[in-house]
């Protein structure tokens, strides 16, 4: 099971594993949003009737000196993404 915000690249990506040999389904998923991440874990259930591992691969950073900082948006982002969204999951 494939998750990601892009249901384009997650096509693509399904359609690879098929042509390797591999069975994959994908769910669109934003990991800030609760309701998308129980979904996932809903489709992925009663798809695979369980889980058997969950790998959290979800992240965002930021690189600058912290003195050129305009707007600390970028913070609740990071925290959405970073620690919320593998709680969402989890």
């Amino acid at each position: 099971m494939l998750a990601a915000r892009n249901e384009g690249r997650l096509k693509e990506v399904v359609d690879i594993c098929k042509e390797n040999g591999s069975e994959a389904e994908y769910c669109v998923c934003d990991v800030t949003k609760k309701q998308d991440c129980k979904s996932l874990i809903l489709f992925c259930i009663s798809t695979y009737n369980h889980i058997d591992v969950l790998i959290l691969n979800a992240g965002v950073n930021a690189h600058f000196e912290f003195l050129t900082l305009q707007d600390t948006d970028i913070f609740n982002k990071m925290m959405d993404v970073n620690f919320f969204g593998y709680v969402n999951c989890t």
